[in-house]
């Protein structure tokens, strides 16, 4: 108890220095060099009591972050074979769902090409009467049988597989997902930019950014704003 009151006590005084000093910087401002010497003076007990701050956490810190290490290491341990377990299941389940649609696009196709092939009878059948009409000098019937053979539909196909089931207290269903590779960083890029479409997928990292344009002393570099800018640096 008496540690807390003490721990208290010193982030209560950390709390009213702090709110003092942002008062004053509220009313400090750099017009001269005199002020902005004074500026500097000012980062001082600034920096001090941002260094009292840190020490003072510090070591709690350290012992929460030790603790949640040992906690995270041990629900890692303990969800490994339940995870590894749903994942054998799903990949099992998926490797069946996988087989099922080759079956309906195997099944699909197999229809689609024998509704074709039907359309395709069809048209053939109506032209010989179209010929034999013909022969018999019966243009109208011609010209009828013709229509006809022009206009045979062929009507879309589609097979339907049944990915659902019901067991004890569960319902398993199967849905299409998109799968997206990135096969190729830069062409991908050339894509977005070749078509002009806004690049709301990526994300550009600044830290990385910024070494690779002071590495390669780069001054401009298309799309990119680079310049030097002048930024207080207190020792």
């Amino acid at each position: 108890m008496a540690v807390t009151n003490l721990a208290e006590k010193i982030e209560q005084e950390f709390e009213e220095q702090s709110l003092t000093l942002y008062e004053q910087a509220l009313l400090l401002t750099v017009s001269d060099k005199a002020t902005y010497t004074a500026a500097g003076e000012f980062v001082k007990p600034l920096k001090e009591l941002e260094k009292k701050i840190l020490d003072h956490y510090a070591p709690m810190k350290k012992a929460a972050h030790e603790a949640h290490k040992a906690i995270t290491a041990k629900e890692t341990e303990d969800l490994k074979p339940v995870r590894e377990a749903m994942d054998l299941v799903r990949k099992s389940m998926n490797k069946y769902l996988a087989d099922v649609e080759a079956a309906r696009r195997k099944a699909e196709a197999e229809a689609r090409a024998k509704a074709e092939e039907d359309a395709r009878k069809e048209r053939e059948r109506l032209l010989k009467q179209a010929e034999k009409a013909e022969s018999k000098g019966d243009e109208e019937k011609v010209e009828e049988l013709l229509d006809r053979a022009e206009n045979v539909y062929v009507a879309p196909v589609t097979v339907q597989a049944d990915m659902t089931a019901k067991g004890d207290g569960v319902s398993v269903s199967a849905a299409m997902e998109t799968e997206v590779v990135v096969c190729d960083l830069k062409a991908f890029i050339a894509g977005i930019v070749q078509r002009k479409l806004a690049p709301t997928m990526l994300e550009v990292k600044h830290a990385p950014l910024k070494a690779w344009v002071k590495a390669n002393a780069l001054t401009s570099f298309p799309g990119l704003v680079i310049r030097e800018v002048p930024k207080a640096r207190i020792r």
